[in-house]
């Protein structure tokens, strides 16, 4: 978050402090007819950038919206996207160069033109690679999670979540004066040491303070691994608890659980079982 405010703030500086230093010497180096020249020029290119774009953006924020809690989605939609406006920019560059290329209006200041349509079509190859870059490949939901927040042990030493990748793992969200919690843990406990054998590990997360979480460890004489969540629960959009996500071997996201189960119920046990 801080970054990105940085990132904004360099940005619109620069938006206001390159015009006011290029402007002055391209209008003595060009005069007042080039000035117009160029202006008109690249005012023509961008209206077909727009022509390019044909709605993309807008589409495109909605259906990644529709996909954004599913990392594999996300990455295919967004390849979808890319492609589209890829195919759509080479279209419209293509009828842009003709057109300046073959009707006798442009002839005169054609370079112009070439160079303006250049430009803009570099600036589409920039945009695409640059945010293609961000999507190189599918993150796993337990990488999704990790990258939202961190979290740390009870020693405050910081804790991968990805590193409990080749095992099945059951993550729940609790608190110490959550009483829904309390209740289900006992059938918690007793579900992961029959599952333990079945490849499954359980993480109980709390953003409570580490001292809290150790002296309820410590009471209650529960051996799960107990882990902090850096951030609070509603960075991950838990706003119930208990909350609980079922992942695979590979991190991907099998389940969620809100609210209480019986989580050492014949029917619980097969279930999980056969995810």
């Amino acid at each position: 978050m801080k970054k990105n405010i940085v990132y904004n703030i360099l940005l619109s500086f620069t938006n206001i402090l390159f015009p006011l230093i290029s402007f002055p010497y391209a209008a003595r180096v060009l005069g007042p007819k080039g000035i117009g020249e160029v202006q008109f020029v690249m005012s023509f290119a961008q209206y077909f950038s727009i022509f390019a774009a044909i709605g993309i953006p807008i589409y495109g924020v909605r259906e990644i919206a529709k996909v954004r809690d599913s990392p594999a989605k996300l990455s295919s939609t967004f390849l979808s996207l890319s492609t589209l406006f890829f195919i759509a920019s080479v279209a419209v560059s293509c009828i842009y160069f003709l057109i300046v290329c073959l009707h006798p209006y442009f002839s005169s200041n054609q370079h112009y033109y070439i160079i303006a349509g250049i430009l803009v079509f570099l600036s589409f190859l920039i945009c695409l690679f640059g945010c293609n870059s961000v999507v190189k490949k599918p993150l796993s939901d337990l990488e999704s999670i990790q990258i939202k927040t961190s979290f740390v042990d009870l020693n405050n030493n910081k804790v991968d979540l990805t590193a409990f990748k080749g095992k099945r793992i059951v993550v729940n969200y609790w608190a110490t004066w959550c009483g829904p919690c309390l209740k289900e843990m006992p059938g918690l406990k007793r579900a992961e040491e029959v599952l333990k054998k079945h490849n499954y590990t359980f993480i109980l997360v709390s953003d409570e303070t580490i001292s809290k979480i150790a002296t309820f460890k410590k009471v209650k004489n529960y051996d799960f691994t107990f882990l902090k969540s850096i951030e609070s629960n509603e960075t991950l959009g838990i706003y119930s608890l208990p909350t609980s996500y079922i992942f695979d071997e590979k991190g991907n996201k099998l389940e969620t659980i809100i609210g209480t189960i019986a989580w050492d119920s014949e029917e619980t046990i097969n279930k999980l079982k056969t995810l």
